[in-house]
């Protein structure tokens, strides 16, 4: 009896196949609506508060003033013997020189000397007031793996970052890469933004892309969810025609 009702509670149907087919089915049913839904929701973005609350633009990278640029072009003409071009950029008030030859280096703006930029978590927090004001609490964390929300499947977000957390009524949260300057925001409505799609569509979760092999494991299990379904429900439908044979065969005799 506690089979019987195992089985049941498994699926209503009393053959194993019939089961089978009703589980994976329902399990692949679900997967697939999900991630129809997610595509659809991707295209609507909720609207972004923190533009109109707070002068982000500062930290856009605009480039400053020529004589907040210390830097001897000289110099690092030499210290790039391969550079092609050279882009004055900054970090709210930091001014970063960006150096593109075969690779693209970025250098402290405030050093006569050329020197690599690497900014620490106090200068970060420095420049976040500037925008945020001083009512606000600041939180850094030096991250060198992906979390939840600055993260890459293919790994081309650059680690180690720094992860500013910012008591807003927003919570916004900067990822600023120490050697470039270059940052990414997260507010609310970037959150739900990527639950929407980045999460439950592409399924970029920290776990997954953190630990190596993880997410085509995943990949795979939900392509064997599908073969199931497909497996069983041919062998269902084989078992219907043949049924629907032996009928016929009956009334001819």
């Amino acid at each position: 009896r506690a089979k019987k009702k195992a089985a049941k509670l498994f699926s209503p149907f009393p053959r194993k196949r019939y089961q089978w087919h009703h589980f994976f089915g329902t399990v692949g049913g679900v997967l697939i609506i999900a991630w129809v839904l997610t595509g659809l929701l991707s295209v609507v973005h909720f609207p972004h508060t923190e533009t109109t609350d707070y002068p982000v633009e500062q930290l856009e990278g605009r480039p400053l003033g020529m004589t907040d640029y210390c830097t001897d072009l000289t110099a690092l003409r030499q210290a790039e013997p391969e550079l092609r071009a050279l882009t004055f950029t900054s970090l709210g008030h930091i001014p970063v020189l960006k150096a593109d030859g075969q690779e693209a280096h970025y250098y402290d703006g405030r050093s006569v000397a050329p020197k690599r930029l690497s900014l620490d978590s106090a200068e970060i927090v420095t420049e976040l007031r500037t925008v945020f004001g001083e009512g606000h609490h600041y939180t850094a964390e030096l991250m060198d793996k992906y979390d939840t929300y600055y993260i890459s499947r293919s790994g081309k977000l650059p680690l180690p970052v720094w992860r500013i957390a910012i008591d807003t009524k927003d919570h916004h949260t900067y990822y600023v890469d120490p050697k470039t300057g270059m940052w990414r925001m997260y507010a609310d409505s970037e959150r739900i933004d990527a639950w929407m799609f980045m999460k439950l569509h592409r399924l970029q979760f920290a776990p997954l892309v953190n630990t190596p092999g993880a997410w085509p494991v995943v990949m795979w299990a939900f392509m064997l969810i599908g073969l199931i379904t497909s497996l069983t429900g041919l062998m269902l439908a084989f078992d219907y025609v043949r049924r629907l044979l032996r009928r016929r065969g009956k009334k001819k005799h």
